[in-house]
């Protein structure tokens, strides 16, 4: 099976595009499932449970937004690195030519975005001890 090298940009996009709306739903799940705890509290009148889930809820978002959005930055860019270095070899792959300036980007962008990952899974760490 040949690949030509509108695929390549096609199949990077896609799992750039799947990165992003993933993200969206995992956000709007943990909002309405705190939304939906919230209102219970609320129509049972309890004052003291309305204040524990406010308070949980942004000590939460407090918490992992730094580190998980500096994750998901990370796995985005990593995305990006190998989609540029899969780029420059199926770019002119009739010709057998392979565009190495492309992949070095690449390979820079993968490592910029594997620091960044790294740094969020500390903050991570850090944050639950």
């Amino acid at each position: 099976m040949e690949l030509s090298e509108h695929a390549a940009g096609v199949v990077f996009w896609a799992v750039v595009g799947v990165i992003v709306v993933a993200r969206f739903i995992l956000k709007y799940l943990r909002h309405r499932e705190t939304q939906k705890t919230l209102r219970l509290a609320i129509e049972k009148g309890d004052q003291a449970a309305i204040a524990q889930v406010v308070q949980s809820a942004q000590a939460s978002e407090k918490k992992t937004l730094r580190s998980e959005g500096l994750m998901l930055g990370g796995a985005v860019e990593m995305a990006a690195g190998l989609g540029l270095c899969l780029l420059g070899l199926l770019v002119n792959i009739e010709d057998n030519e392979i565009i190495f300036p492309l992949i070095a980007i690449g390979g820079m962008v993968f490592l910029i975005g594997a620091v960044v990952f790294g740094f969020g899974l500390w903050l991570l760490g850090r944050q639950k001890d």
